[in-house]
């Protein structure tokens, strides 16, 4: 809504001249810097791309739409097993588990707290984690901006370069745009 609240005043109100596709990636980069605000804590441990993992993207990957906090807790295993990885290690880090999912957002109670029932609050903030674990280029086709794309590729980002799932950035643009 703020992006489209750009562009009409940006227009004086008017909703002909209102562009559309202008109001679309505004919403999506507005959407991109907050999600990686969930990810920042991650981040400052070497536990996402600068570390050459995407813990919480190869997490999240796995789960179904809604789960427990026993199969959260077993993904999280299983993936910090995979890279022989211990986070509770990490200065300044409290550890990868429920509650770090919990409190970072990038999970949440469904109904009542007594049924033990999880998801993630906003869809496109898994896709958005998930996107994440292929890279700089794969973030840029999640993100549907040809300039960011453009740049990317100028570093050298491999425009065939498959994530964890063998998904292509075309198969991550095709999925969100």
């Amino acid at each position: 809504m703020s992006a489209l609240g750009q562009d009409l005043i940006r227009t004086n109100g008017d909703l002909i001249q209102v562009n559309y596709e202008r109001v679309k990636l505004t919403s999506m980069q507005s959407r991109t810097r907050y999600y990686g605000t969930r990810l920042t804590p991650f981040e400052k441990v070497g536990l996402k791309q600068g570390g050459g993992h995407n813990l919480p993207g190869e997490i999240m990957a796995g789960l179904d739409k809604n789960f427990g906090s026993e199969a959260i807790e077993e993904r999280i295993s299983q993936t910090l097993q995979k890279y022989r990885i211990d986070p509770a290690s990490q200065e300044g880090f409290d550890g990868v588990n429920f509650d770090t999912f919990l409190r970072n957002g990038l999970i949440h109670a469904i109904g009542d707290q007594n049924l033990k029932v999880y998801h993630c609050p906003i869809p496109s903030l898994k896709s958005y984690t998930v996107a994440s674990a292929g890279g700089r280029v794969h973030l840029a086709a999640y993100g549907g901006n040809e300039q960011s794309m453009r740049m990317v590729l100028g570093m050298g980002e491999d425009l065939n370069g498959q994530d964890p799932w063998c998904r292509t950035p075309l198969h991550i643009a095709a999925e969100n745009n």
